[in-house]
């Protein structure tokens, strides 16, 4: 009896010398990252039959084990990838409207400056000294332009650095959670109800990090192991195998860098990075949809603000009576032209190409994907932001064809099958933009050309030059100013009347007659003239020019205005200020560029809504993973306690059973 008492005591001793144990493993790492409380898993030992009945031996420890919960433990899990790809984006939105609230300011400001110094141009067009500052004003209009574009490019390359460094971190992790795989397979290997908890709550946290960068969700293998899908479905880990996440260059845009899955060594596949998840999910929506919208709604109101001011420089005459030349780089230069095609590194043809643009007003700040197809000789064009798409067949070479404002021409070579472009028209249009000018005197604040309406018109007609090509003076071609418009052989139409347009020249005679040219049905009407090769006038007509007596002409004298004092380019050019020159008619270059920073700033706003909820959610899948795996100081105190009591409770078994024995010798003396 004592022995058996002995073995009794001994039994409840160890047990509770392991539950003490793993109380004090659990109080040490209470504050360990990702640690599961741990509890011992006690039962009694097999009972033992003796004298017709069963006598228990004691009790004997079955396995240690974690408090965990595979469910709770997934949802915290996929709330991570969620709450880092929100708190991601939620940052890089704040950034990004803070320096276009901020830095941007400076191109709204700088742009009044310049009206404001145009105005003063207008009031004294002959002042040097106002010109001057004209041009300095437009200088510091490019500069601002050319700071927040580098402000962007260094933004964008920090993003593509970001990326390299989570896809390095997650192979790391990838490759850590194969060595981890391993572990615990030999450590289950050794027994059946062996547990290596520590193990696997190392390997957990390492999961839940990778869902820091990427979405993540894993499938036990029954032998301990777990297999690892990232993204949208890509295996990173399988047992005790990993695979290596890289960072390529982009193709064709060498910035947008892309994302490839190396399969041992055997090849690689190419990830949508878009649809990882997590913060490298964040960061690849950021940089190909906000950032680069930004980018290029940011060189659309540069090359709004460059054309129309070179356009209106090209109506007039400057201080030597000259057309006046580009303020602003051209937006066609051939340099600038040929970097907005980009070139698949796969083509196989040798065609080489640029793109001009033809309407700075209908072009809508989209990139591009053009495809050839052989097989029926065309182009397909996708609007990579709308996905909107249209074919057009391929003529002679070099051919060129037109859409949305912008030309696609090639210059040489041809293109192979399945051969594509990527066509950036904006995209450098804040970095181009440069002062070409640099002399006062070249500002063409003079008018060339002005219409002037006969003091005897009765009618409700009115002419106005829209534009003028290559008149530089007095005389051309022969052909000397002023010139008359008259509107004679009025036909009744259905709803108004058509007129025959006809030009005279100062000596009265008639050098340019276009019947039918203007129906009031269709006003305005927009009418070239030409008057030699390459020099023309464009007038622009409304209302309805009919005389007295009925069909008597209305006429309107075109004159050839310059001179000292002249200021109606100028005044031109002030009206710049309010003129809607992009996104078809439907904004002013201070409305184009206020547009972006109203939608970083809502695309701000809805990121942190996105964040605050995203977060309440990991905070209550947190709470209840910590509710079941927590070390909770006060229970475990508890706990040390009463397995404080049983060992001391046993271990006086063990002192009871040793003095019975000595009572039992004792008495065999």
């Amino acid at each position: 009896m004592a022995v058996d008492l002995y073995q009794l005591g001994v039994s409840g001793l160890l047990s509770s010398q392991k539950q003490l144990s793993t109380t004090g493993h659990n109080i040490a790492n209470v504050n360990t990252e990702g640690y599961s409380r741990q509890r011992v898993i006690q039962d009694a030992a097999p009972a033992l039959w003796e004298g017709g009945s069963y006598f228990g031996t004691g009790t004997q420890v079955i396995d240690v084990q974690r408090s965990f919960n595979k469910f709770a433990y997934q949802e915290l899990v996929f709330n991570q990838a969620r709450l880092s790809g929100d708190e991601t984006r939620g940052q890089k939105m704040s950034e990004l409207d803070e320096l276009l609230s901020r830095v941007g300011a400076g191109v709204g400001t700088s742009l009044n400056e310049l009206f404001s110094a145009v105005n003063s141009v207008v009031d004294t067009p002959n002042d040097i000294g106002v010109r001057n500052v004209m041009l300095s004003n437009a200088d510091t209009v490019a500069f601002n332009f050319n700071s927040i574009r580098a402000t962007l490019e260094n933004q964008l390359q920090g993003i593509n650095e970001d990326i390299e460094v989570v896809a390095d971190r997650i192979s790391e992790i990838g490759a850590q959670i194969a060595v981890l795989n391993q572990d615990i397979i030999s450590a289950e290997a050794n027994g059946i109800n062996n547990s290596p908890n520590d193990l696997l709550d190392k390997r957990d946290g390492l999961v839940k990090e990778l869902a820091e960068y990427t979405t993540t969700s894993t499938v036990d293998n029954g032998d301990g192991s777990i297999t690892v899908f990232i993204g949208n479905g890509q295996t990173l880990v399988t047992q005790v195998n990993s695979f290596e996440i890289s960072v390529r260059t982009g193709n064709p845009d060498p910035q947008q860098t892309q994302l490839v899955l190396t399969n041992n060594g055997s090849g690689t596949v190419p990830l949508d990075g878009a649809r990882m998840g997590g913060q490298i999910g964040a960061m690849f929506t950021y940089r190909d949809n906000d950032l680069r919208n930004a980018i290029n709604e940011l060189g659309l109101t540069a090359m709004a603000v460059a054309d129309s001011f070179n356009q209106q420089q090209a109506q007039g005459l400057d201080l030597d009576g000259n057309i006046g030349n580009d303020l602003y780089r051209d937006i066609n230069d051939i340099e600038v032209a040929r970097l907005r095609m980009k070139y698949d590194s796969s083509n196989a043809g040798n065609m080489v190409g640029n793109v001009t643009i033809n309407d700075m007003n209908m072009v809508t700040g989209d990139d591009y994907e053009v495809a050839y197809d052989l097989g029926t000789n065309s182009y397909t064009i996708t609007n990579t932001n709308t996905g909107s798409n249209q074919t057009v067949v391929r003529g002679a070479a070099p051919f060129s064809f037109s859409f949305e404002g912008i030309d696609f021409n090639e210059e040489s070579g041809a293109p192979a099958d399945g051969d594509t472009f990527l066509l950036q028209p904006t995209a450098s249009g804040a970095a181009d933009i440069r002062l070409e000018i640099d002399q006062p005197e070249r500002i063409a604040a003079s008018s060339i050309a002005e219409v002037t309406a006969n003091e005897k018109n009765v009618g409700t007609g009115s002419v106005s030059i829209t534009n003028t090509t290559g008149i530089d003076n007095f005389n051309v071609g022969g052909l000397a100013f002023p010139y008359e418009v008259r509107f004679v052989n009025a036909v009744p139409v259905p709803g108004g009347t058509q007129y025959d347009v006809e030009i005279y020249d100062n000596s009265g005679a008639l050098f340019s007659a276009l019947p039918g040219a203007y129906d009031t049905t269709a006003q305005p009407t927009t009418i070239n003239v030409p008057l030699a090769p390459g020099q023309s006038f464009d007038i622009e007509i409304e209302g309805d020019p009919v005389g007295q007596p009925p069909n008597a002409p209305d006429t309107f004298a075109v004159e050839y205005v310059f001179g000292s004092g002249n200021n109606k380019n100028a005044l031109a050019m002030a009206d710049l200020q309010t003129a809607k020159v992009a996104k078809n008619g439907r904004s002013t270059m201070f409305d184009n560029f206020q547009s972006l920073v109203t939608e970083v700033g809502a695309a701000t706003q809805t990121a942190e809504i996105n964040y605050n909820t995203s977060l309440a959610l990991y905070t209550q899948a947190e709470e209840r993973m910590q509710s079941i795996s927590g070390v909770n100081l006060d229970e475990e105190a508890s706990n040390l306690l009463r397995f404080q009591q049983s060992y001391n409770a046993a271990a006086r078994i063990i002192t009871v059973a040793g003095e019975l024995f000595d009572t039992l010798l004792a008495s065999a003396r």
